[in-house]
């Protein structure tokens, strides 16, 4: 019975880390090359736009407006809405996938 648990929290648990890196067809690493690296850099270390790994935020760095920011955009500077090609989910995989890189940069990986 104990055997049989830990084997089902094995596999829960690797399904909920395969889940919370994949949207759809494609992972979130993917996503985030496809539409936001041109601006932010593959590394999200900034370019055209502001870099998405250090503390300065300009417009909130909650999750809600990091959030908001992805989907409303910021048009007047260059930023297009993606409230109209990205879902919620794919929204806040890319929130959760900012804050987990700006994590690991800080860790020096």
């Amino acid at each position: 019975m104990i055997k049989l648990g830990f084997s089902f929290l094995a596999i829960f648990l690797a399904v909920v880390a395969t889940a919370q890196n994949r949207i759809g067809t494609g992972s979130v690493d993917v996503l985030y090359q496809a539409n936001c690296a041109s601006c932010h850099g593959t590394q999200l270390q900034g370019g055209q736009g502001s870099s998405l790994i250090d503390s300065e935020w300009a417009h909130g760095g909650t999750d809600e407006a990091i959030a908001r920011s992805i989907a409303e955009g910021f048009p007047d500077m260059g930023m297009i809405p993606w409230k109209h090609a990205l879902t919620e989910e794919q929204i806040r995989s890319l929130v959760i996938y900012i804050r987990e890189q700006a994590q690991l940069a800080r860790a020096g990986g």
